[in-house]
């Protein structure tokens, strides 16, 4: 089975509470682990306002019939003012894909 991640606004149309619930969960993770400092926009020059990135929230329901939520910068304002060798991801091993869709098929997703 494969699932779809969709937008937070098209995963509450769809999962509706369940999808809320998730997403609460997701943001409270986000808040009580001190991941970003809250500030408020009068303390920022225009300069950092323009340069804030925004936070997207992704939601899928998983083979378990969990609703997966994962929330990320939207990175698209950094691009061209990184150099690539400072923002390249490393890849995945093949024995760490080969062991995820193992543990995936012993789940019967």
């Amino acid at each position: 089975m494969v699932t779809t991640q969709m937008s937070m606004k098209e995963g509450i149309k769809t999962f509706g509470e369940r999808a809320i619930e998730a997403v609460f969960k997701e943001v409270s993770q986000i808040h009580n682990r001190d991941v970003v400092e809250p500030m408020f926009p009068n303390q920022l020059t225009e300069k950092q306002k323009k340069d804030a990135l925004n936070a997207i929230t992704m939601v899928e329901e998983k083979c378990s019939g969990d609703i997966k939520k994962r929330t990320v910068a939207d990175g698209r304002k950094q691009r061209g003012k990184i150099p690539k060798e400072k923002s390249a991801s490393s890849t995945v091993s093949t024995e760490a894909l080969l062991l995820s869709l193992m543990i995936d098929a012993q789940e019967d997703c």
